[in-house]
């Protein structure tokens, strides 16, 4: 028969008693490790193989003894939890790309930058900032304008301000989190439904702006058809699909990070030691 050391974990080769039959049940065979003296009680009443090394230190040479016991019982891994820094990663960079159309749609509208490419002048529609400074500098008339008609402010003015407040809160709360390994599922839903929706709502911004302010009414079928035929609609088309992945991966990502418990039956498991 079979042991293994738990001090040394060296193996060892030993006889059962010749009259095993007649012994009492419960009996306890001792034996010692020949590699670093431990004394082994082992229980005879099932075959021994090998044993898993208990928790706790003995001392090689120390006339210690050990109790063994086989056991076919499962025993149960503990949780675990994955970190979400890829996660995070991947909102920070998405948010970080809105925030970036905010700031290139401010710049191109004040003429900073200044370009003939009508895919990059429509960047203007995105810009939440363009919003802050009128609110900031011309409150009278925001007031004003919102109160003569609140729809067309609110889809003009007020959302892409929320947007790019929004997704510049994400890039700061994604980055921070990525470094703790720790992913909000519950903020990241809200706020990426936000941005993503935005980046969607940001496509007929083009269509909406010139039929809420000035009643320029238009096929909403023709407009969508210039979006598609032409290079024109491509950074609107490229933000609402972005917007659309966003969603899709918030949604995902509110699968839990932690790792279900796995029950693993253990063949040969050490219960109690004594010293």
């Amino acid at each position: 028969m079979y042991t293994r050391c738990p001090s040394c974990r060296a193996e060892i080769k030993f006889d059962a008693p010749q009259n095993l039959e007649a012994l009492p049940e419960g009996y306890k065979h001792r034996i010692k490790c020949p590699s670093c003296g431990v004394t082994i009680a082992v229980h005879l009443d099932q075959p021994v193989t090998t044993v898993s090394t208990p928790t706790y230190e003995v001392k090689p040479g120390a006339d210690t003894e050990v109790q063994l016991e086989v056991t076919d019982k499962p025993v149960e891994k503990a949780a675990t939890k994955k970190p979400g820094t890829l996660r995070n990663l991947i909102i920070f960079f998405i948010s970080l790309a809105f925030v970036a159309l905010h700031v290139v749609g401010y710049l191109v509208e004040k003429g900073t930058i200044k370009t003939s490419a009508a895919w990059l002048q429509t960047s203007i529609y995105f810009s939440g900032i363009t919003g802050f400074e009128f609110l900031i500098k011309g409150f009278d008339s925001f007031k004003a304008m919102f109160n003569e008609d609140a729809v067309a402010m609110i889809v003009t003015y007020v959302i892409p301000m929320f947007v790019f407040v929004i997704a510049g809160v994400n890039v700061i709360v994604a980055l921070i989190s990525a470094f703790g390994g720790k992913y909000g599922r519950a903020y990241n839903v809200v706020s990426g439904v936000i941005v993503g929706g935005g980046g969607i709502l940001t496509m007929f911004l083009p269509y909406l702006v010139p039929y809420l302010m000035y009643d320029v009414k238009s096929p909403i079928v023709d407009y969508l058809k210039s979006l598609v035929d032409g290079t024109a609609g491509a950074l609107i088309l490229a933000a609402a699909a972005l917007g659309l992945v966003m969603i899709i991966l918030v949604l995902i990502f509110i699968k839990s990070l932690e790792n279900k418990p796995v029950v693993v039956k253990s063949e040969e498991t050490a219960t109690d030691a004594a010293e």
